[in-house]
């Protein structure tokens, strides 16, 4: 694709996005829970191998930050073998983001099932797909990125490392 085109495209879905972004709702549990309460938190990393490698050492930080929770981390296949000795994992759920919708809305569903406290997405790039599952669990907290409209499904929202390193600081209030 034309890169203007498609700089023409994100653009856009960032507008679209801000303005459907009243129509989300902004706490679909009604309860309101501190950082310190978080009891199962997942961490979505469904992308390329290297950036799970690259996301590992978030594990040790969430559990050291939050020893109580379990974390899950929901994975692509081929990330999967990456992670699972990993000692600060609980629990790994496969999900490919190239699935069919059917099988998109049955992870949808089990995602919802387990009433996550935190979602965490570290994405940085102009896929909405993961942002949008965030919104879907219906979690309290949802942590990602700012970037062409996908900060709509975050409460919690951080500026891309890749616009400003040194403005990147964000994640769970302590």
């Amino acid at each position: 694709m034309n890169p203007q085109i498609k700089l023409i495209y994100l653009k856009l879905r960032a507008a679209s996005l801000a303005a459907i972004k009243p129509f989300l709702g902004s706490n679909p549990h009604g309860v309101q829970q501190g950082p310190h309460r978080f009891r199962k938190i997942i961490f979505i990393r469904t992308d390329r191998i290297g950036d799970m490698v690259l996301s590992t050492p978030a594990f040790k930080a969430i559990k050291t930050a939050f020893p109580d929770a379990a974390l899950t981390v929901l994975a692509s296949r081929a990330n999967y073998p990456l992670i699972q000795s990993d000692p600060y994992v609980n629990e790994i759920l496969v999900h490919d983001s190239s699935a069919g919708l059917k099988e998109t809305a049955r992870m949808v569903r089990r995602l919802r099932s387990r009433r996550f406290d935190a979602v965490i997405d570290p994405m940085t790039g102009y896929d909405a797909q993961t942002a949008f599952l965030s919104y879907l669990t219906q979690a309290e907290t949802r942590v990602g990125f700012v970037g062409f409209g996908r900060e709509v499904f975050f409460r919690r929202r951080c500026s891309s490392p890749r616009q400003n390193l040194e403005s990147s600081i964000c994640i769970l209030p302590c």
